[in-house]
Protein backbone atom coordinates (compact mmCIF):
# COMPACT_ATOMS: atom_id res chain seq x y z
CA UNK A 1 0.00 0.00 0.00
CA UNK A 2 1.42 3.48 -0.74
CA UNK A 3 0.70 5.84 1.11
CA UNK A 4 2.42 9.00 -0.08
CA UNK A 5 3.46 9.52 -3.59
CA UNK A 6 6.62 10.48 -3.85
CA UNK A 7 7.57 9.92 -7.53
CA UNK A 8 4.84 12.43 -8.37
CA UNK A 9 5.75 14.77 -5.99
CA UNK A 10 9.40 14.64 -7.26
CA UNK A 11 7.83 15.66 -10.98
CA UNK A 12 6.32 18.80 -9.29
CA UNK A 13 10.28 19.78 -8.66
CA UNK A 14 12.33 17.63 -10.59
CA UNK A 15 13.42 20.40 -13.02
CA UNK A 16 14.88 22.40 -9.69
CA UNK A 17 16.13 19.38 -8.11
CA UNK A 18 18.33 18.40 -11.10
CA UNK A 19 19.49 22.32 -11.55
CA UNK A 20 20.40 22.35 -7.93
CA UNK A 21 22.42 18.93 -8.16
CA UNK A 22 23.99 19.99 -11.08
CA UNK A 23 25.46 23.14 -9.93
CA UNK A 24 26.93 21.03 -6.61
CA UNK A 25 28.08 18.89 -9.10
CA UNK A 26 29.93 21.90 -10.80
CA UNK A 27 31.61 23.06 -7.79
CA UNK A 28 31.85 19.97 -6.17
CA UNK A 29 32.12 21.20 -2.55
CA UNK A 30 30.06 18.01 -1.16
CA UNK A 31 30.64 18.52 2.60
CA UNK A 32 29.49 21.99 4.02
CA UNK A 33 29.12 23.68 0.43
CA UNK A 34 27.40 26.88 -0.05
CA UNK A 35 24.07 24.88 0.02
CA UNK A 36 24.63 23.79 3.00
CA UNK A 37 24.97 27.43 4.96
CA UNK A 38 21.68 28.07 2.21
CA UNK A 39 19.44 25.09 4.32
CA UNK A 40 21.52 26.19 7.57
CA UNK A 41 20.03 29.63 7.00
CA UNK A 42 16.13 29.19 5.87
CA UNK A 43 15.58 26.55 8.13
CA UNK A 44 16.57 28.87 10.79
CA UNK A 45 14.61 31.55 9.50
CA UNK A 46 11.84 28.99 9.38
CA UNK A 47 11.71 28.17 13.05
CA UNK A 48 12.40 31.16 14.56
CA UNK A 49 15.63 30.93 15.92
CA UNK A 50 19.37 31.89 15.22
CA UNK A 51 21.06 29.54 14.06
CA UNK A 52 20.63 26.03 12.30
CA UNK A 53 23.18 23.04 12.48
CA UNK A 54 22.52 20.47 9.94
CA UNK A 55 23.49 17.19 10.27
CA UNK A 56 23.92 13.82 8.41
CA UNK A 57 21.19 11.92 10.31
CA UNK A 58 19.15 11.95 12.56
CA UNK A 59 20.81 9.88 14.89
CA UNK A 60 23.71 12.48 15.34
CA UNK A 61 20.88 15.31 15.64
CA UNK A 62 19.70 13.64 18.98
CA UNK A 63 23.17 12.75 19.93
CA UNK A 64 23.99 16.35 19.91
CA UNK A 65 20.67 17.62 21.57
CA UNK A 66 21.70 15.41 24.59
CA UNK A 67 25.39 16.50 24.97
CA UNK A 68 24.74 19.95 24.09
CA UNK A 69 22.38 19.63 27.63
CA UNK A 70 24.58 18.04 29.51
CA UNK A 71 23.49 14.73 29.51
CA UNK A 72 25.88 11.64 31.17
CA UNK A 73 26.39 9.08 33.51
CA UNK A 74 24.00 8.56 35.76
CA UNK A 75 20.93 10.47 34.13
CA UNK A 76 17.94 9.30 33.12
CA UNK A 77 16.37 9.71 29.57
CA UNK A 78 12.89 9.32 29.22
CA UNK A 79 11.50 8.05 25.71
CA UNK A 80 8.94 5.66 24.04
CA UNK A 81 9.75 2.02 23.09
CA UNK A 82 7.92 2.37 20.20
CA UNK A 83 10.47 4.22 17.81
CA UNK A 84 13.78 3.61 15.96
CA UNK A 85 16.52 2.16 18.30
CA UNK A 86 18.50 5.01 17.80
CA UNK A 87 16.34 7.00 20.37
CA UNK A 88 17.39 4.92 23.20
CA UNK A 89 20.68 4.54 21.70
CA UNK A 90 22.14 8.08 22.26
CA UNK A 91 20.96 7.69 25.61
CA UNK A 92 22.86 4.65 26.33
CA UNK A 93 25.99 6.25 24.30
CA UNK A 94 26.44 9.14 26.71
CA UNK A 95 26.19 6.70 29.67
CA UNK A 96 22.49 7.43 30.64
CA UNK A 97 19.37 5.03 31.45
CA UNK A 98 16.85 5.02 28.78
CA UNK A 99 13.27 4.87 31.06
CA UNK A 100 10.81 3.68 28.84
CA UNK A 101 6.69 5.40 29.09
CA UNK A 102 4.25 3.71 27.18
CA UNK A 103 2.92 4.89 23.69
CA UNK A 104 -0.97 5.62 23.17
CA UNK A 105 -3.04 3.35 21.31
CA UNK A 106 -4.74 6.12 19.14
CA UNK A 107 -1.59 8.21 18.19
CA UNK A 108 1.25 5.80 19.10
CA UNK A 109 2.96 8.51 20.38
CA UNK A 110 4.05 8.71 24.45
CA UNK A 111 0.78 8.54 26.78
CA UNK A 112 1.49 12.28 28.67
CA UNK A 113 -0.58 10.96 31.34
CA UNK A 114 2.40 8.28 32.39
CA UNK A 115 5.51 10.74 32.07
CA UNK A 116 5.32 12.26 35.74
CA UNK A 117 5.19 8.80 37.24
CA UNK A 118 8.40 7.51 35.37
CA UNK A 119 10.21 10.85 36.60
CA UNK A 120 12.88 10.46 39.68
CA UNK A 121 15.75 12.92 40.89
CA UNK A 122 17.86 11.45 38.05
CA UNK A 123 15.69 12.94 35.58
CA UNK A 124 17.24 15.16 32.89
CA UNK A 125 15.20 15.28 29.65
CA UNK A 126 12.15 13.61 28.07
CA UNK A 127 12.76 12.55 24.20
CA UNK A 128 9.59 12.33 22.48
CA UNK A 129 8.96 10.97 18.77
CA UNK A 130 6.25 12.37 17.11
CA UNK A 131 5.38 8.84 14.82
CA UNK A 132 3.47 8.78 12.01
CA UNK A 133 3.16 12.17 10.66
CA UNK A 134 0.81 13.14 14.39
CA UNK A 135 2.51 14.94 16.92
CA UNK A 136 2.55 14.33 20.44
CA UNK A 137 0.57 16.38 22.85
CA UNK A 138 3.19 19.05 23.34
CA UNK A 139 1.34 21.37 25.28
CA UNK A 140 1.03 19.12 28.19
CA UNK A 141 4.86 17.40 27.87
CA UNK A 142 5.68 20.84 28.03
CA UNK A 143 3.59 21.50 31.17
CA UNK A 144 5.04 18.19 33.22
CA UNK A 145 8.73 19.19 32.08
CA UNK A 146 8.85 23.08 33.20
CA UNK A 147 6.96 21.63 36.42
CA UNK A 148 10.15 18.84 37.06
CA UNK A 149 12.95 21.24 35.28
CA UNK A 150 13.27 19.12 32.60
CA UNK A 151 14.64 19.23 29.13
CA UNK A 152 12.49 18.05 25.85
CA UNK A 153 13.84 16.75 22.93
CA UNK A 154 11.53 16.10 19.93
CA UNK A 155 12.70 13.69 17.56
Amino acid sequence: MQFIDLKSRHQLIKEQINARVQTVMEHGQFILGPEVKELEQKLAEYVGCKHCISVCSGTDSLLIALMALGVCSGDEVITVPYTWISTAEVIALLGATPVFVDIRRDTLNIDEDLIEESITSKTRAIVVVHYAGVSCEMEKIISIANKYNLYVIED
